[in-house]
């Protein structure tokens, strides 16, 4: 009777719920096997995409910077000067040289046309002469160089010229960077934890912090192989990508948020990747 209904009612709910949980557990399933784009958000910059580095021709002191950052030059426009105190002795001292050299040589070299001295002593003056002249022309050659001038006209760009005042700096050392207005890349820097696939040709949109709501548009150009200690001590892989639209409108330096999309992945793989990663980390695997 009464007592067997609800036996089989009982029975009936169980069943039900098993349908259920088994429905809900293969939707589930079925949900995170969705195929995701992948993606990661980092911080990005307009740059510039063929920049001429500006560096110092010789070991000095930066004395004077010419032009400001993000300023337009042309060609032999001043750029930065050297501390010329050390570079101008070292020429007076060396002219003098030269000229106390020379001047032997030719008093010797006339003697010797008279039959009044050797010929080896004025073939030694000769070499010391030479040899002088040879240093004096160097010394000249570091003053002629104290002043460096734009090679092109273009942008000019670097970050401070009160920090590049009195900075020591060595030859070779890049001082600025002399960039074409109209030739601009999207330079991303990507953190180790973050890192997906990062394939040529990748789609990119920067949202930059003066216009948040137009994002540009980009497709990766190059990434690096590895990865680069960054000055707040992360490493990060350094990232390009060439704009879609010419950026002719924004200047060099703009900064924002890019998204990098990479490949579809599952969604389970999408949720649970950096969680993975992390603790794969800190175990040490």
């Amino acid at each position: 009777g009464r007592k067997n209904f609800y036996k089989r009612r009982k029975r009936s709910l169980s069943l039900k719920k098993k349908y259920y949980l088994l429905a809900a557990g293969a939707l589930s399933i079925g949900l995170l096997c969705l195929p995701v784009r992948q993606s990661v958000v980092v911080s990005g910059e307009i740059a510039p995409s063929h920049p001429v580095a500006i560096t110092s021709p010789m070991d000095g002191v930066v004395k004077t910077i010419f032009v400001q950052p993000n300023q337009t030059v042309t060609k032999d426009t001043k750029l930065f000067s050297l501390d010329p105190t050390d570079i101008v002795a070292a020429y007076k001292v060396a002219e003098k040289t030269w000229l106390v050299a020379k001047e032997k040589y030719r008093r010797v070299a006339q003697q010797y046309f008279y039959g009044q001295n050797n010929k080896m002593e004025m073939q030694t003056l000769k070499a010391e002469a030479d040899k002088s002249a040879s240093e004096f022309a160097y010394a000249r050659s570091r003053v002629n160089k104290l002043v460096s001038y734009a090679p092109k006209s273009g942008v000019i760009i670097y970050d401070n010229p009160v920090e590049l005042t009195g900075k020591p700096v060595v030859t070779g050392e890049k001082i600025m960077e002399l960039a074409n207005p109209t030739e601009k890349s999207l330079l991303l820097w990507v953190p180790v934890a973050d890192a997906i696939n990062l394939a040529r040709g990748g789609s990119v949109k920067l949202f930059l912090d003066t216009q948040p709501l137009s994002p540009l548009t980009a497709r990766i150009t190059y990434a690096a192989y590895n990865a680069i200690k960054r000055p707040d001590g992360k490493f990060a892989y350094r990232v390009t990508a060439d704009f879609i639209k010419p950026a002719t409108a924004y200047r060099f330096g703009l900064q924002g948020q890019a998204k990098i999309y990479g490949q579809r992945v599952s969604l389970f793989y999408y949720l649970f990747w950096r969680p993975v990663s992390a603790v794969r980390r800190w175990v040490g695997l």
